[in-house]
């Protein structure tokens, strides 16, 4: 995961005023928002606040690779603590080899909604977001607004 860094400020200014409120980032048809829901420490599982921060800023988007025979770019590694209760049993997934990831972009990428729906449009540029102006991302105006408030 490796956001930029503009967009990811206003994420994190979303995010500590959307902890500090205790505000719902429910995501309608995302087992994540059940996660969130119980825990306890709602810091601890930052995905939930970034999927909600993204649903509200639909000009950012996460970029998805799936490597080939089941390996993965990053693997958690699972030991016993707060999201593992059993004994450390160690990676979840192997990791990737460079030979099981092909790095062929198309210039235009299908983007899907939460449901996993096609979403008709153009891809933004990713170039733009890193300008100066990108007072159309929402970051701590986004936890202040009505659509923020549950």
């Amino acid at each position: 995961f490796a956001p930029m860094a503009k967009p990811w400020k206003r994420f994190v200014e979303f995010a500590n005023c959307a902890l500090e409120t205790n505000m719902s980032v429910v995501t309608p048809s995302l087992i994540t928002s059940g996660w969130y829901e119980k825990t306890k420490n709602k810091a601890s599982i930052w995905t939930q606040l970034f999927n909600y921060f993204c649903m509200h800023n639909p000009q950012l988007y996460t970029l998805y690779l799936t490597p080939k025979k089941q390996r993965t770019l990053a693997a958690h590694w699972k030991e016993k603590g707060e999201h593992h209760h059993k004994a450390t049993k160690g990676p979840d997934f192997r990791l990737a080899r460079e030979e099981d990831i092909i790095f062929e972009f198309s210039q235009d990428l299908n983007r899907y909604d939460w449901g996993a729906d096609l979403v008709n449009g153009t891809t933004p540029d990713v170039l733009e977001l890193e300008s100066e102006e990108d007072e159309d991302i929402k970051g701590l105006a986004l936890c202040q607004s009505p659509v923020g408030k549950s």
